[in-house]
Parts: C-alpha cells; sequence; structure tokens
C-alpha cells in the first residue's frame, strides 16, 4: 500500500517537475501546488510504510499483510515480535534478496522457509493461527 502511494505521488510530481522545466516562470495551479501535492502523497506513501511495516509489524509480528494472510514475523531465537528497529533492518537486508534474485526465491526449497534477509536477521514468518 505504501509502495502504491509513493509510486502515484511521485509520478504526480516528476510530471509536473518536467512540465514546468525550462520555463522560467512559476505556474502555482499547474505546476508547482500539483508537485508539492505529489510530494506530499510521496511522504504519506513513506509513512504509511513506517508505520506498518516498521512500528505495527516490529511491535506485534504482523503487518496489515501479514494480519491478512494470517501469518507472523517472529524472531528465530525467541519466538517473540522482532521490534521496530530490527524490522527496519530486515526490509533493508532485503536489498540482497532484490540484487541476487535468488534471494527471494530461496524459500521455495528452504526447511524454514526463510529469504536470506531472514536467515541474516535471523526471522522466520509463521502461521499466525
Amino acid at each position: 500500500i505504501g509502495l502504491i502511494i509513493f509510486s502515484v505521488g511521485y509520478l504526480v510530481w516528476i510530471l509536473r517537475f518536467s512540465a514546468g522545466a525550462g520555463t522560467g516562470t512559476i505556474d502555482w495551479a499547474g505546476g508547482l501546488l500539483p508537485m508539492i501535492i505529489g510530494f506530499a502523497v510521496m511522504l504519506a506513501g513513506l509513512g504509511w510504510t513506517i508505520y506498518n511495516r516498521w512500528l505495527v509489524a516490529g511491535r506485534t509480528g504482523q503487518s496489515l499483510g501479514k494480519r491478512v494472510t494470517k501469518t507472523k514475523l517472529l524472531s528465530e531465537l525467541t519466538d517473540a515480535p522482532i521490534g521496530p528497529m530490527n524490522a527496519f533492518l530486515r526490509d533493508l537486508v532485503h536489498i540482497l534478496d532484490w540484487m541476487t534474485y535468488v534471494g527471494y526465491l530461496w524459500p521455495l526449497w528452504d526447511d524454514r522457509r526463510q529469504t536470506f534477509a531472514d536467515k541474516i536477521v535471523r526471522t522466520v514468518v509463521v502461521n499466525a493461527s
């Protein structure tokens, strides 16, 4: 959800930015105001990500998506939610999964169904029921 909100805001912002490039004038209604609104929507998307994926999921083990799919993110060592900072670090380490592509496919053959990020941060996603 956060990525969608961010993407829409970015699209509005970049379209308005490119439309006004090189004119040398400030057009509030057609350029600057939509650009400010687009930037605000981008910030709202980032805010949703911080709230949903790091704060809520870190404290409870379940983001909105994990509640819908009835799964939970827990520490491998303590079987407790990992906390906001570790949830942020896990998302940051997911860059390795993205860079190697195979990191996101790893759960298909891994016994604990972990991505590279899960293995590094020592987390596991389990059924919540």
